[in-house]
């Protein structure tokens, strides 16, 4: 792995990356990142807030959420949404459907150009989400929390809690899932 010198002290939180030669970074301070013709540019942001993920449904086209914030990226610009959530992840199937998790188990759902809560099934603050398609994702967080949402059914909304702190959901394949744990120790 090579290492490369950062264009910012602040610390960054996610990588999204669309092909080898397009990327996005986001973190402290608001700070975005932009990885194009094979170097790393600063972009200026619209907001001072952290943001802590990225997602992007193509080079042209994503979101970026963070503390009290959301960014939608289209055509060449970022544009801001006005929000009262502490927000941790955000992952969009297309243009016009994505879901957003964070502080207190908000769940936020991208339809239709807006932004909407969503009830959730606890109060635990939720870290990763990651859609397989419009219908199918995961979300994971505090307190061993595990999420699966599934429209086809919306009553088959699953909450599992274990004794983990659950960092990172990775969708593999159709049915595989991968799930980053942290063990609390005991005192």
């Amino acid at each position: 792995m090579e290492h490369r010198k950062s264009l910012t002290p602040n610390p960054l939180e996610s990588v999204f990356m669309v092909s080898a030669g397009e990327g996005w970074v986001v973190g402290g301070w608001g700070t975005i990142l932009h990885y194009t013709g094979g170097s790393w540019n600063t972009v200026t942001s619209l907001t001072p807030n952290p943001l802590g993920s990225v997602f992007m449904v193509s080079a042209s086209e994503g979101s970026a959420v963070g503390y009290l914030t959301i960014l939608h990226y289209s055509g060449g610009s970022w544009s801001n949404y006005t929000t009262t959530y502490e927000l941790h992840s955000v992952s969009m199937v297309n243009p016009t459907e994505g879901w957003a998790v964070g502080d207190d188990g908000t769940i936020l759902h991208y339809s239709g150009g807006s932004w909407s809560p969503v009830n959730s099934p606890t109060t635990n603050e939720l870290w990763s989400v990651f859609m397989v398609s419009a219908s199918d994702g995961w979300a994971v967080g505090g307190a061993g929390t595990i999420l699966h949402y599934t429209s086809a059914a919306p009553e088959n909304k699953v909450a599992v809690y274990a004794p983990y702190l659950i960092l990172l959901v990775i969708l593999i394949g159709a049915g595989a899932v991968a799930v980053a744990a942290w063990r609390k120790h005991k005192a």
